[in-house]
């Protein structure tokens, strides 16, 4: 921490100190909870969990206070925590959770990608309201890259799914998960079977492409002219295996290629829509 945001700190807390007389605590429950909202609105979420975490055991029936410490850690990025928390503040049934904490502990599940948990959750818990609900489930779809089952799901439920906050944020990356061009990994193997590098290029990986072709027909000509000249020499085994392993890599790693380019579109397109269901 800075020497200049240590002395904003004091500062805060003699400024509300004196607004309340110099007798009053400093760390009394008012006051904490001036300071912990001002670092939570300032967007200081490492400090205001701390000071959230005074308050709530200052004033342990404190809702709203929880509420913001555990939207504290989740925007500080601490989600272990927040879901820890949320554990400890509701240990009976974590599927009970009320509307509010629905949605952290929703967010939470979305964050660390347990779509299962999530489903589940979003079935039994029944604060949260059924727009909500199925909103969350089309965008966990929507995340998971299951972009006809996320288009069925949408077409079944658009009326309530309408009512739903980011539902057109949603529904736009559907559409374009939809249309997208993926590259088909057994196309592309074919076509690095047929022509060396040609697989590469469906992949656009032109310079990868490029050397694989001149590689391997440099190493095929070699193993051609030195059986022309030798036949089945030393020189002629040699290059021949060089030629034929680069032959069946490139078959290969052009079929791990169209699966990666695949990945990135989805990674891509998961990223975009958990940013805008963590941010709802």
């Amino acid at each position: 921490m800075t020497l200049f945001r240590i002395l904003l700190r004091i500062c805060i807390l003699l400024a509300l100190c004196n607004s309340n007389g110099f007798s009053q605590d400093l760390l009394n429950y008012a006051n904490s909870l001036k300071y912990a909202t001002f670092l939570f609105e300032t967007k200081q979420y490492q400090g205001s969990a701390i000071e959230f975490e005074r308050v709530v055991f200052l004033a342990p029936n404190d809702t709203s206070a929880k509420l913001q410490l555990i939207k504290s850690y989740r925007y500080s990025g601490n989600y272990t925590k927040a879901k820890n928390r949320l554990e400890n503040i509701f240990p009976e049934n974590i599927n009970s959770l009320p509307t509010d904490f629905a949605k952290e502990y929703v967010k939470i599940l979305l964050h660390d990608y347990q779509y299962d948990n999530l489903t589940y959750f979003l079935k039994v818990n029944q604060y949260l309201s059924f727009s909500d609900a199925i909103g969350y489930q089309y965008g966990s779809l929507i995340m998971q890259n299951k972009w006809h089952e996320a288009k069925i799901f949408k077409d079944k439920n658009i009326n309530k799914l309408s009512q739903f906050n980011v539902f057109a944020s949603l529904k736009e990356i559907e559409k374009k998960g939809l249309n997208d061009k993926y590259k088909n990994p057994l196309l592309a193997s074919g076509m690095s079977a047929l022509i060396p590098g040609t697989g590469k290029l469906y992949t656009n990986q032109w310079k990868d492409a490029i050397y694989t072709f001149l590689f391997i027909s440099a190493a095929s000509y070699i193993t051609y002219k030195s059986y022309e000249n030798n036949g089945f020499s030393n020189n002629t085994i040699i290059f021949g295996s060089i030629a034929v392993s680069f032959y069946l890599a490139n078959i290969y790693g052009t079929h791990k290629s169209a699966k990666r380019y695949n990945q990135r579109i989805n990674h891509n397109y998961t990223h975009k829509a958990e940013e805008i269901l963590l941010n709802n």
